[in-house]
């Protein structure tokens, strides 16, 4: 898998293509967040509830 970053309160992942995260998608815990070289400007969160708010 890609090489982590780790702060206080989240992880993030860099790897390099979309395929490789659509293939390790199951092994990617919540409260991640990906991204990805081949689309730099976007980044995947692991985490709906932390930008979408609790769920009713």
């Amino acid at each position: 898998m890609g090489r982590g970053l780790h702060s206080r309160d989240r992880t993030i992942v860099g790897l390099s293509t979309h395929l490789r995260v659509r293939r390790t998608t199951k092994d990617i815990a919540w409260e991640t967040d990906v991204w990805c070289a081949d689309n730099p400007t976007h980044l995947i969160h692991f985490n709906g509830e932390r930008f979408l708010g609790p769920y009713n």
